[in-house]
């Protein structure tokens, strides 16, 4: 659990700069007056690195620290909260407390009528909670103002049915959110490199009920969305891929037909482009993972929170392209961009796109021969303890380890992180064909006395790599390092440009 120091710490890194100087300017109006001590902590907060209260307090020297801090967090969500763009939900909650005070005052009629409009619109943008809570004010209003009208209706079951119609869609809302969180789940508990088919028949009975029940089951457009990413997932897992694609170009389209921004609410367009990255990914439709990464750029929201959910699957999936398009044009400025950015980005709160981003710049360098840069990003995947909740991709990782210190030339210490990973994959059950045949032939290439022998090691490894690959289970890993490329490119003697795309 974070500590309110770090609370306010992050929230002020997540300031842009025009904001920063805007809530040092409306704080510091009084030129006249010495600089506030909450003012002096704000910039100190803004220029830290890390978070170090012990010298804060040591080189501001502030008296009552912590009520200064306390001070500092309530003036500055104050002042964010006056910054908060438009966005129809705003606007109606703005029509509920305007409402409320003419409530207050007694000015019923008037009330009325902001009430009445507030529910068209949360009718029109299915706000079907704020629907309930409009309910209830004009419930209270025609009372006061004896509406004869009102009366009727209600007995008459018309403001009961209009009540049941919003619950239903409630309900079938809150049904298909619960679909995502168990595809969430899943992926939590089993990683991305779904290598088994018991597995990935447990992930198809997660989404049958409810794909089952069909695109017009859901009677909004929000559980419209979540049917077509669940329908999308189940059908990518049955292997019939148009009709996942299918799925996710309906959602984008509705999206682009009905746009929304709702406060904390991820926009469907950047979640149904999000969702065909990682199946134009998967099945290596390379061509059409460009076009879509440049529709999430086109795509993405000016506001941050919405930005960086972009920007987690642009980071992971610009490099992921990169490594299997060595010649694109903009690989060195987008890996430079990516290299830059995402450990702030990404961190250990979203250790799965961290884990495959790292993964696939250690991909690229190794491409290009820089064995002892590629190694960096591995071991900075591994500094997060965060990492073991991923055994299957972390498996994958620690062979490819094993490949990148043989290419560096470790020997002496390669045995050790033979017997650590051999460890590793037998306590998390993924020491299956793929890793036995790796190891195997890194063992023998190093035990051989002559490049003849060597030739022969590879020839097989190469054989029963290829038989592996014909598992529709076992290729994933591939994707990750084309283990097989790597053999091919050592057969062949050729450089590692076109490591990934070799078979």
């Amino acid at each position: 659990m974070k500590t309110p120091s770090s609370e306010l710490f992050d929230l002020i890194k997540s300031l842009g700069a025009g904001e920063a100087n805007d809530f040092i300017r409306s704080c510091n109006l009084d030129k006249s007056q010495k600089e506030a001590d909450y003012l002096l902590l704000f910039k100190a907060y803004l220029n830290s690195k890390v978070l170090d209260e012990a010298k804060m307090r040591s080189s501001l020297k502030i008296k009552n620290f912590k009520r200064v801090k306390h001070y500092l967090q309530s003036t500055l969500l104050s002042f964010l909260a006056t910054r908060e763009g438009y966005s129809i939900e705003k606007e109606i909650v703005n029509m509920i407390s305007v409402g409320n005070l003419l409530m207050d005052r007694s000015l019923f009629l008037q009330a009325l009528n902001i009430f009445e409009r507030a529910k068209k619109k949360a009718i029109h943008f299915e706000l079907n909670y704020h629907i309930l809570i409009i309910e209830e004010k004009l419930f209270h209003l025609n009372s006061h103002l004896n509406n004869k009208a009102y009366v009727e209706s209600v007995f008459s079951g018309t403001r009961e049915r209009s009540i049941e119609g919003v619950l239903s869609a409630i309900r079938i809302e809150e049904e298909y959110r619960l679909s995502l969180l168990k595809r969430w789940k899943f992926y939590q508990e089993h990683g991305t490199l779904v290598r088994d088919k018991k597995i990935s028949a447990k992930l198809i009975s997660v989404l049958e009920p409810y794909v089952k029940k069909g695109e017009d089951y859901p009677i909004t457009i929000a559980a419209k969305h979540d049917y077509y990413v669940a329908a999308a997932f189940y059908y990518q897992e049955k292997k019939q891929i148009a009709k996942a694609i299918e799925c996710l170009e309906k959602s984008a389209a509705l999206a682009e037909k009905h746009p929304r921004e709702m406060i904390g609410v991820v926009p469907p367009l950047i979640v149904a482009l999000n969702n065909l990255i990682f199946i134009y990914a998967k099945y290596l439709m390379l061509d059409d993972l460009r076009v879509t990464l440049n529709r999430v750029y086109e795509g993405l929201s000016a506001k941050m929170v919405y930005r960086k959910v972009g920007l987690v699957s642009l980071m992971a999936y610009e490099s992921y392209y990169c490594k299997f398009v060595p010649d694109y044009g903009l690989r060195r400025k987008k890996i430079k961009w990516v290299e830059e950015e995402y450990i702030g980005l990404l961190g250990s709160q979203r250790m799965l796109r961290h884990i495959q981003t790292g993964m696939n710049l250690s991909v690229c360098y190794f491409c290009e021969g820089k064995f002892k840069r590629a190694l960096e990003f591995i071991n900075e995947i591994e500094s997060h303890p965060e990492h073991l909740g991923f055994p299957s991709m972390m498996g994958v990782i620690k062979v490819y380890k094993l490949v990148l210190y043989y290419e560096m030339k470790k020997y002496d210490l390669l045995s050790y992180l033979f017997r650590s990973t051999y460890r590793y994959l037998l306590k998390n059950e993924t020491y299956k064909g793929f890793e036995k045949i790796v190891l195997k032939t890194l063992n023998k290439m190093m035990e051989a006395h002559s490049e003849k022998e060597q030739a022969l090691v590879l020839q097989k490894a190469y054989k029963e790599l290829l038989y592996i690959k014909k598992d529709e289970f076992e290729n994933a890993v591939f994707l990750a390092f084309n283990f097989i490329g790597w053999i091919k490119c050592k057969m062949d003697k050729t450089d590692f440009k076109y490591l990934m795309t070799q078979s």
